[in-house]
């Protein structure tokens, strides 16, 4: 029951990122070759950030007019799933290192015997069955949870990554929107965006051919933002 609930989810979520994705796609298409349509979606305000798990935050950054402006809720965006995409990376990096590691087998040792070498058992037999199940079961669980924080690393790393060109599309050939943008990031430092971007470039990279209109617009996003 667990784990068809647990399907149920992923199916989910699956859909929602995929949803998320489809509208930030959607958005840089318009924005990327149009002054017009960045002028627009800068000016536009919104009455909450773009994505659920930010809400919180959200609330405290709505005006008196209960909105807030969609440059901000962009960047608050890319802020949380950039967060979440270094815990999960985390807590991934800590369940390898936890990972049980070959013992030496205590079970017995080598004695020399009539001037041959063989293994004596020295401890009692005990239910080995149930010994191997119970090994399997908790590596087998390891592993799941090792699956589930990658899974939530690299949804977390693309919604960042298609956000943070969003905003590179915005403050293309425009310093206001470089100004307005800046205002929102830590100590308006573009390098976690470009941080991000180089690392989806290379993911990129690895599954696409090189070369493809994706890769030339992060890569002249990641140049434009590194000479801001």
């Amino acid at each position: 029951m667990l784990g068809i609930l647990m399907l149920e989810i992923t199916k989910c979520s699956v859909f929602l990122v995929l949803l998320s994705l489809q509208g930030l796609g959607l958005l840089i298409n318009l924005v990327e070759y149009s002054a017009r349509n960045r002028h627009c979606l800068v000016n536009m305000e919104t009455s909450c950030s773009f994505d659920s798990s930010s809400l919180g935050e959200a609330n405290d950054s709505l005006n008196a007019s209960g909105q807030m402006a969609a440059v901000q809720a962009l960047v608050q965006l890319f802020l949380e799933r950039e967060r979440a995409a270094q815990l999960a990376e985390s807590k991934t990096d800590e369940l390898i290192k936890e990972a049980p590691t070959a013992q030496h087998d205590k079970s017995g040792e080598w004695q020399e015997t009539s001037g041959e070498i063989q293994w004596v058992s020295t401890e009692k037999p005990e239910n080995t069955e149930e010994k191997d199940k119970k090994e399997e079961d908790e590596e087998e669980l390891d592993l799941n949870k090792a699956l589930q924080h990658a899974g939530k690393h690299m949804e977390d790393c693309i919604v960042a990554s298609y956000t943070a060109l969003l905003l590179g599309c915005l403050c293309q050939e425009s310093p206001i929107n470089v100004t307005t943008v800046r205002t929102y990031l830590p100590e308006g430092d573009f390098s976690i965006m470009t941080e991000m971007l180089k690392k989806f470039l290379s993911f990129m990279n690895l599954i696409c051919a090189v070369g493809t209109t994706g890769q030339k617009c992060i890569s002249r996003v990641i140049e434009y933002l590194e000479h801001c």
